[in-house]
């Protein structure tokens, strides 16, 4: 099933949203798509200049290395400072490093929230709000969220994802009942060094909201049994 995760920027906060069952040669999927990977490349410099000024060396081409013809993101900034012994860890790299307000993160200007929507069903896909727990807000800065994604034509809410537990998915359940939305799972798994996550190991989704792949766009996906 062909699939994107967009960031986006809202209300000065980064937001992830998934397109599923999209078609990947969609124009204005295309020409979106184009606009945020060239601003992954000038974040990707930046983060690079800030830690050559903290003493590492050679990090955009290292990177490059690591990222092996894809796009250069955080992690594999993390990677090359695990490998040149500036952290211990992926984890401690973030903490100390990457994360905002840490001196080689750098900030960047996504997609707006409507604008990705728009692109996901423009090309044919449905829209789903990542991991609702996950973005450091508070309960009433997720209704904002929620609010605003619902108003935007978004589809379904991420109710699992991976490191939730019970009480996490019990409460984006309620979310996405509240706000009429479908629900979906997902591991969230990124690569093998998330030791903490398994790849499509997942809690149910409650059996009160209606599954994501339930939507018209998906089923046409799926394999007739």
């Amino acid at each position: 099933m062909p699939g994107v995760e967009i960031s986006v920027t809202w209300q000065r906060r980064t937001l992830h949203i998934v397109g599923l069952a999209i078609d990947p040669e969609a124009s204005v999927m295309q020409k979106g798509l184009q606009q945020l990977q060239e601003t992954r490349v000038t974040r990707a410099r930046s983060i690079a200049d800030k830690l050559e000024r903290l003493g590492v060396e050679n990090v955009y081409q290292r990177a490059q290395t690591l990222a092996a013809g894809g796009q250069i993101t955080r992690t594999h900034f993390a990677r090359l400072l695990v490998e040149s012994g500036h952290a211990k860890s992926m984890q401690q790299c973030f903490k100390r490093y990457l994360k905002p307000g840490k001196p080689g993160y750098a900030s960047a200007e996504w997609a707006g929230l409507d604008e990705a929507i728009d692109w996901i069903h423009a090309a044919g896909g449905v829209a789903v709000l990542a991991h609702p727990l996950a973005y450091g807000m508070t309960a009433a800065w997720r209704t904002r969220t929620l609010r605003a994604f619902t108003e935007a034509d978004g589809d379904a809410l991420e109710v699992h994802c991976g490191s939730s537990n019970p009480a996490d998915v019990q409460l984006s359940a309620r979310a996405a009942a509240e706000f009429q939305l479908m629900g979906s799972v997902g591991s969230d798994f990124h690569g093998p060094h998330q030791r903490w996550l398994k790849l499509g190991r997942v809690l149910s989704l409650p059996a009160t909201i209606p599954p994501v792949w339930t939507h018209p766009s998906l089923q046409r996906c799926l394999p007739r049994t």
